[in-house]
């Protein structure tokens, strides 16, 4: 069974690189769905479901998946992102579909299911093993032949091992993509930050100088200034009209005149600093909740460098890794992007 699909998924790789080398994205989607649809009609009729062709299927749709989002054009956007997220999660669903049929495919009376259950687990993490040791390129044949005990499995771990290595080729392709995204998300965060956190400055000094201006209009809103104002709206006794009589007669413009001006100009002033405040406290959650999204999203882009940097890890070694590594990330924001700045 593992050795039909072995050849299978091999051959079917070749078939698929040489025939959609030129396609686009839409018409390798599109044979996907094609695909999709047959898989689905032989499962809902008895009569013509294959147990065999279903698994068939299972790799060709695994096939076009990844050879679709190597088509797309570079990752610009979540949506994309996801996609290729979509096919990590279609390698690890294949990979725990084929312990599962290599689980069952061997006599229950020979073994316990769970003890041969952590027989073939512990398999496959020593073939993780071999391919960190080894790389995408390495032979899987000495590593079946290391013990005479694989040879029942063998056809199991040379599918597997292929599965693994195209899992971890897109794997690499993968962070790559989202390293970029994430970056270049944080760095849009930033100027988005810079520009609200300015405004905000902006906001705060204007509140300081309509603070300083009110306080100055109220200074000059001296005892005869009340007055006046109360006068010209009926509002002043005998003795208070009577003093601004004797004060008019030394000033070019009515008391009552430059009251009324000066208290206009106080409550245009307690108005602006109202409608100011309320900008700052507009403007404060802006600055904090982009404040906050650039940590969600620099905690992202930080534990995608670390997945980044395990792949290149597990599929190279030594120096190689090193190089790799250094080709495939950016560089870091620094920590204290946010940090200079007064929320």
């Amino acid at each position: 069974m593992f050795n039909d699909l072995y050849h299978y998924f091999l051959a079917k790789k070749q078939q698929f690189n040489r025939d959609y080398e030129n396609a686009t994205p839409e018409e390798v989607r599109k044979a996907i769905k094609e695909v999709l649809a047959s898989q689905n009609a032989e499962t809902l009729n008895d009569t013509s479901y294959d147990e065999t062709k279903q698994r068939e299927h299972q790799i060709v749709r695994l096939l076009l998946i990844d050879l679709h989002c190597r088509k797309m054009p570079p990752v610009e956007s979540k949506v994309d992102l996801e996609k290729w997220e979509g096919l990590e999660s279609d390698y690890t669903s294949m990979e725990k579909r084929l312990i599962s049929m290599q689980v069952y495919s061997i006599d229950k009376q020979d073994r316990e299911y769970e003890d041969y259950f952590q027989v073939v687990e512990d398999e496959v993490k020593n073939l993780d093993a071999y391919i960190q040791t080894t790389g995408l390129e390495g032979d899987i044949e000495p590593f079946i032949a290391q013990a005479p005990a694989r040879g029942e499995m063998g056809d199991f771990l040379r599918l597997m091992a292929e599965i693994k290595k195209s899992h971890l080729s897109a794997a690499l392709v993968h962070s790559n993509y989202r390293v970029g995204y994430l970056t270049r998300a944080c760095t849009i965060l930033t100027e988005q930050f810079e520009t609200k956190n300015s405004e905000l400055i902006d906001l705060r000094r204007a509140q300081d100088e309509l603070k300083t201006q009110r306080q100055n209009l109220e200074k000059s809103n001296t005892w005869v200034y009340r007055w006046g104002f109360q006068a010209a709206h009926q509002q002043a006794n005998r003795f208070q009209r009577l003093v601004l009589w004797a004060f008019n007669f030394f000033t070019s413009e009515p008391i009552q005149d430059s009251a009324c001006k000066l208290q206009g100009d106080i409550q245009k002033v307690y108005v602006d600093t109202t409608e100011n405040s309320k900008k700052i406290a507009v403007v404060s959650r802006d600055v904090s909740g982009l404040n906050q999204l650039y940590r969600d999203k620099r905690q992202e882009l930080d534990h995608a460098k670390k997945r980044q940097a395990e792949i290149v890890k597990t599929i190279t070694s030594g120096s190689e890794a090193g190089a790799t590594l250094e080709e495939t990330i950016t560089p870091e924001l620094p920590d204290e992007t946010f940090g200079s700045f007064r929320i």
